[in-house]
């Protein structure tokens, strides 16, 4: 019969949430919410022109994409 491992040996590592990446993520997702054409809430309530609204939009995606790059790292 063979022996069982003990549980501590079996354990994962702990992982570490950044905070500064999780604020990037938020202002990313802001930037999305507030400007995105047709559909943000600064559009709904005044006209932006696709200038702002189209980069606003594309400048939120690259901050999500940078902020979930280094959101979660083993310690």
């Amino acid at each position: 019969m063979a022996k069982a491992n003990k549980p501590g040996n079996n354990s994962k590592p702990p992982v570490k949430v950044s905070f500064l990446h999780v604020l990037i993520i938020l202002v990313g997702v802001d930037l999305i919410l507030l400007f995105a054409p047709e559909f943000g809430i600064m559009n709904s309530f005044s006209y932006l022109a696709d200038l702002y609204s189209w980069s606003a939009l594309i400048g939120g995606l690259v901050l999500i994409v940078f902020g979930l790059k280094g959101f979660i790292k083993k310690r």
